[in-house]
């Protein structure tokens, strides 16, 4: 299932529990290498959800970052922030 040039689901085994997940995935290319973002499980994030989230990922593919950048910038301010927090 797929909504567009590499917006697709893929399936991976729960280390843990040996059962099978499915998850929507954006593939992208950035220079030159294939890059894949992933964008939440199904079918907790709905179709609709998904591709709302491609859309946004698309947007912040640059030249020289991916989504993936971005979601890790966001990541390291919420971690500094409830740091901050905690001192």
């Amino acid at each position: 299932m797929g909504s567009g040039p590499g917006f697709c689901t893929s399936f991976d085994r729960d280390s843990g529990k040996r059962e099978i997940i499915e998850f929507w995935r954006l593939k992208y290319r950035l220079k030159g290498k294939g890059n894949a973002f992933a964008i939440g499980r199904y079918p907790e994030v709905t179709l609709a959800q998904a591709r709302e989230e491609k859309i946004a990922a698309g947007n912040i593919i640059r030249p020289r970052f991916g989504p993936k950048h971005e979601r890790d910038k966001v990541t390291r301010r919420e971690k500094e922030c409830s740091a901050k927090k905690n001192n």
